[in-house]
Order: structure tokens, then C-alpha cells, then sequence
């Protein structure tokens, strides 16, 4: 875990099952966290069957949100893409997509249902996706936030990701432009 995150125990899990050595099957079948309020959340690779539910949270999320001719393309090679979804009793609650080429990884999409924010899912899903990042071998990770969006802002300056530059106009629904934020890992 990032050093920073722990002297401010900001971690909000307490207990997780999670090994380096079989990560990928664990994914398949799902890796459980236990929350300081004692839920579980469990955090697993997005399958097919997924498609329907992520693309109803992505549309009640973001105002600009993903097709599912998106999301299915982050599904058709693991090798390339990440792709993982939480739940707190088997219900959907959070997501990430993100791109991984040569030794980068690209977060490219992360939320959490409005009404599970402020549990700390967001934490544990950049967690999952920098500590598998890690395990691949990746050296750095990048990602683009709309400037108005202080709490994704925060959560990444958690993790080390630093703010080095804007592009300009970046979203489309109200041309709003992006920090471009980046970790070296």
C-alpha cells in the first residue's frame, strides 16, 4: 500500500484476501475486502452479463456517459485492458476501465453510485488497479479528470498521481477541460 495513504490511515478496508501470486484467478472469482463498517466489498474482473448494469450506473454518473460498445471493448483482451466492478451483497457499486500499453497504465473511467460514495470503494478500486498495474510490470499510470471534479482530484493526489498539465476542452458534453494527472509506480 501507497506509504502516504498509511501514515494517514486512510485506508478504509481492514482486511483483504488479496495475493500477488494468483491475482487473475482470483479476479475471476472475486477478491473481498472487509470495510471498517464491517460490509464486504468485493472487487472482480466485469464479465458479458455485466454490460447492462454498468451501462445504467454510467448513465445515472456521468453526464457524458460510456456506450456499450465501450465497455464491450474493454472486455475483449485482458492483456491490453482492465476491467473490474465492485459490489457491496452481490449489487454493482463501483467500477474501472483503464488501457495498459507498454509499461503504462491509462485509468480510464472509474465511478462509484452516488449513493455509495464517501465509503472509501473509490480508494480500494485505484488500489486494485495500481497494485495489478505493479504486478505487470507497469512504471506509471496517467489519467485525465474534469477540473471541477475535486473529490476524483483528491482521491488521486492520495495516491501520489500529480497534476501535470490540462487539456483543453477535453469533454465533450459541455467542453470542459481535464487536468492530466500521472504516478510514477
Amino acid at each position: 500500500m501507497d506509504a502516504s495513504l498509511n501514515e494517514r490511515n486512510e485506508i478504509p478496508f481492514i482486511w483483504t484476501d488479496f495475493r500477488v501470486q494468483d491475482y487473475k484467478r482470483q479476479l475471476e472469482q472475486g477478491i473481498r475486502f472487509r470495510l471498517k463498517d464491517d460490509k464486504d466489498f468485493c472487487v472482480r474482473n466485469i464479465g458479458k452479463n455485466d454490460i447492462d448494469t454498468i451501462s445504467r450506473i454510467e448513465k445515472s454518473v456521468f453526464s457524458d456517459p460510456w456506450t456499450e460498445m465501450i465497455i464491450k471493448t474493454y472486455l475483449e483482451d485482458d492483456y491490453y485492458f482492465l476491467a473490474f466492478l465492485g459490489q457491496i451483497s452481490n449489487e454493482v457499486v463501483s467500477y474501472s476501465f483503464c488501457r495498459m500499453i507498454l509499461d503504462e497504465l491509462h485509468i480510464d473511467n472509474l465511478a462509484v453510485r452516488k449513493e455509495y460514495r464517501r465509503l472509501g470503494l473509490g480508494t480500494i478500486m485505484v488500489w486494485m488497479l495500481l497494485k495489478v498495474a505493479k504486478i505487470r510490470d507497469v512504471n506509471r499510470a496517467y489519467l485525465e479528470v474534469r477540473i471541477s471534479n475535486g473529490s476524483a482530484i483528491s482521491l488521486y493526489e492520495k495516491f501520489g498521481f500529480r497534476k501535470v498539465g490540462v487539456r483543453p476542452r477535453y469533454y465533450a458534453d459541455n467542453n470542459e477541460d481535464a487536468f492530466l494527472m500521472t504516478k510514477e509506480l
